[in-house]
């Protein structure tokens, strides 16, 4: 399945390596007593990165071998034979492997699985081949033009998303994708191409040929760019959930808001956190316009459409920043007005089991920092999601692992500082 020189050489080396270790994981297996005869003492989970098929192949493999184990201890097979050498029942072995392999790869990718013949005939063959590639085309189509319904379906279905009638619509569209360009787009390309063909052969006998040519490569350009700058919007994407680690981060202000409903004060000045990674705080976390420091940091490959959108972006972020803390300051500054120190003051005087003004100027500075966190967490969500949104997906993955890797950083160098700092304390005493 792979080459035997450089990283896959290495990968092949790896993987022979393993299998040795497979008699290791041995089965479960009792007599028609009940009494146990062999205990399972691991699991073997085998995965490519980029391919489930691949995936398949291994795992048939790996079934073969077992297979042949206990067949061997039943005594259904002499310990110097296989189920390879019985033709008919390893045929049915195969096809169960290649028909398992086919589901799973139309689920996931609308198409049947590939390689089928290393499954099949445990080698590769030229309509094998013929087969792969015209399938890897298909998925290719389906991934780009038809898998964001697909997927959508699936989370519905799975639980992932949950209809909410206070929520809008996740299916509503922006202008540019309130109509389907794609055949549009690709009629003008190929009729620009063609054209350009066509009439670059007689340029050379009169003008109007030779700016019929310029024209159409004019056209065929223009298209090209059309699509390389906004290809995401003429993609199927996914309308009903982010990507997960956005998910993830939507379920986390979700309990944050149900923490801040308990105790406001206590979320604002978190004691699990370190004092570095509070002094990073802005309300209650992280400030949305880090996430564009993050992005220039780590990507740095945007075309122009790309950075025009995220400068844009920016420009509402700092607005939004800018107004909740007003709010914040409005909120924080009430407190400390003569009316309410006064309150403050003849609370002071109050008996036991008496309510005085106070009470109801703290709940009214609670009321207020609630609904700040609520907007900041809310803006730091948005944000995310358009930022994901402008990105490709090989920009999402740096930017997120950027931030990932900010976010632990931060965690390390405030754990280490308080640890030191017990240190001091330990050696001053």
């Amino acid at each position: 399945m792979v080459t035997r020189h450089g990283d896959e050489g290495k990968l092949s080396a790896a993987f022979a390596a393993e299998m040795q270790k497979l008699p290791n994981a041995r089965y479960f297996l009792v007599d028609a007593e009940g009494k146990i005869l062999s205990e399972q003492k691991g699991i073997i989970r085998s995965n490519c990165i980029d391919c489930l098929d691949r995936t398949n192949v291994t795992q048939s493999y790996l079934a073969e071998k077992s297979l042949n184990s206990q067949l061997q201890r039943l005594g259904a097979l002499p310990s110097t034979e296989c189920i390879s050498m019985s033709s008919e029942d390893f045929e049915i072995f195969r096809t169960l492997w290649v028909e398992q392999g086919d589901d799973i790869s139309l689920e996931y990718s609308g198409t049947h699985a590939l390689k089928q013949d290393l499954v099949r005939y445990g080698k590769q063959t030229m309509a094998g081949l013929i087969k792969d590639g015209i399938s890897a085309i298909s998925r290719y189509y389906l991934n780009n033009f038809q898998d964001g319904v697909r997927q959508d379906a699936m989370d519905l279905m799975s639980g992932r998303y949950s209809v909410n009638r206070n929520n809008p619509s996740p299916f509503q569209l922006n202008g540019f994708e309130s109509f389907s360009y794609l055949p549009v787009a690709s009629a003008l390309l190929i009729g620009g191409l063609t054209a350009t063909s066509v009439t670059l052969n007689r340029a050379g006998r009169n003008a109007q040929y030779f700016m019929s040519s310029v024209i159409c490569a004019g056209v065929a350009t223009g298209m090209m760019a059309l699509v390389k700058a906004n290809g995401r919007q003429f993609c199927s994407r996914p309308r009903l959930c982010g990507l997960l680690v956005l998910s993830h981060y939507q379920e986390y202000y979700e309990e944050k808001s149900l923490a801040a409903n308990r105790d406001v004060f206590l979320v604002f000045f978190p004691t699990w956190f370190t004092p570095l990674e509070r002094a990073f705080f802005w309300i209650a976390g992280f400030k949305p316009g880090l996430e564009f420091r993050l992005v220039a940091a780590s990507v740095d490959n945007m075309w122009e459409d790309q950075s025009q959108r995220m400068r844009q972006l920016m420009s509402e972020t700092k607005a939004e920043e800018r107004e909740l803390g007003n709010r914040l300051a409005r909120a924080q500054e009430s407190v400390i007005e003569p009316p309410v120190l006064g309150a403050a003051r003849r609370e002071m005087g109050l008996r036991d089991g008496e309510v005085g003004e106070g009470k109801a100027v703290i709940g009214a500075l609670r009321s207020a920092m609630e609904a700040v966190l609520g907007g900041a967490d809310s803006l730091r969500t948005r944000t995310a999601e358009r930022v994901v949104e402008i990105l490709s997906a090989a920009q999402n993955v740096r930017f997120l692992a950027a931030a990932t890797q900010l976010q632990m950083k931060i965690r390390m160098w405030g754990l280490e500082r308080e640890a030191e700092r017990g240190r001091q304390t330990r050696n001053e005493w």
